[in-house]
């Protein structure tokens, strides 16, 4: 595939990927910065707005955790600083955490790394809602389209390297499976195409609803994966042309023990 080419799907697989994909730019000094105008929102994917009703565009126009979480800011600084000290990928930390926006009041599970960029430091995550999914309650489901956004105009770098260090596993396929993440390319070839394998069973079995905008291009599933235990999967439709993303991460064992306790932690 052309570079050109292979980029734009990048571009637009992170972009419209069925969970949130955020960063921040991380200060020259992890240990002395300002929370006035640090750790500003970098990237926000489309889904973002969905989900909180809060548009990427307006998130990263110099907005931060001070301007968003007035209340109980520096928790969140602490946090992106030990992220970025002690989390650089391919190590992951993961977070259960209250969320309030306009939309819902609701408890995430995050993944978080420390992405590298022309030697420049970003805290790099993916995050979705705590449902019944992520529970293992429901193994398979699937969705429609979800708004499409105007592009943030980041540069296509940049997201190439967001891709290559995100803290989901992740490929792009075509057919042939083009191109992959670090984490998807640890799995190891047999397990990644057993998971291939499930993502297309699995749209076989959801048809088309007589119109595209009526027709699933989101596939969730739970399955346990051999020599890795349960894994949450995606596989979405990014685009009108026929080619498939797909990103998975392992499931938590305590995962409603930890989302309880993180609302119980907010409500105190």
């Amino acid at each position: 595939m052309a570079t050109d080419a292979l980029e734009l799907r990048v571009s637009d697989a992170l972009k419209r990927a069925p969970f949130v994909i955020f960063s921040k730019e991380a200060p020259a000094s992890l240990d002395d910065f300002s929370m006035d105008d640090s750790f500003q929102y970098f990237y926000f994917n489309d889904l973002m707005q969905t989900l909180s009703g809060l548009s990427p565009s307006f998130l990263t126009n110099g907005r931060n955790a001070k301007t968003d979480f007035p209340e109980d800011f520096e928790a969140y600084f602490s946090d992106d600083v030990d992220v970025c000290k002690s989390f650089l990928h391919p190590k992951i930390k993961i977070i259960f955490e209250p969320w309030r926006t306009p939309l819902r009041s609701t408890v995430l599970a995050t993944r978080k790394t420390a992405m590298t960029f022309q030697d420049r430091l970003f805290m790099l995550g993916c995050f979705s809602p705590v449902d019944d999914m992520e529970m293992s309650f429901t193994d398979f489901s699937t969705t429609v389209s979800f708004p499409e956004l105007p592009d943030l105009g980041l540069p296509v770098p940049w997201q190439l390297a967001a891709f290559e260090q995100l803290p989901n596993a992740m490929a792009i396929l075509d057919g042939d499976l083009v191109v992959q993440n670090h984490l998807a390319r640890a799995l190891g070839t047999e397990v990644l195409t057993f998971i291939i394998d499930l993502c297309r069973s699995c749209e076989a079995r959801s048809p088309p609803h007589g119109t595209p905008s009526r027709s699933p291009r989101y596939w969730n599933l739970q399955q346990a994966v051999p020599g890795h235990g349960p894994m949450r999967i995606w596989w979405w439709q990014p685009t009108d042309e026929p080619w498939r993303c797909l990103a998975l991460k392992p499931l938590e064992p305590d995962v409603l023990e930890r989302a309880r306790f993180a609302r119980h932690a907010e409500s105190r």
